[in-house]
């Protein structure tokens, strides 16, 4: 499936949908490769997109875990 990432107009409910899309990949990641691109995704996704406050607060902390579990992975 093609989800335009960097779209800057979308609906709430193509926002909702898209995020919730999202967080299912980024709970999936097995490998470093994946965590990086799931990262990249949300990085770019919560950027382009006006998220509501929730859902901003979750990408933040989204984007930490990732780059925390990055980081550790790299050092090991």
């Amino acid at each position: 499936m093609y989800i335009p990432l960097n779209k800057k107009v979308m609906s709430e409910k193509n926002i909702q949908d898209t995020w919730e899309w999202l967080k299912r990949i980024v709970d999936s990641c097995e490998n470093i490769g994946q965590m990086e691109t799931s990262l990249k995704m949300v990085r770019m996704f919560s950027k382009n997109n006006k998220l509501n406050t929730n859902q901003q607060k979750e990408a933040d902390s989204i984007i930490d875990m990732l780059s925390r579990q990055i980081n550790l992975q790299r050092m090991s």
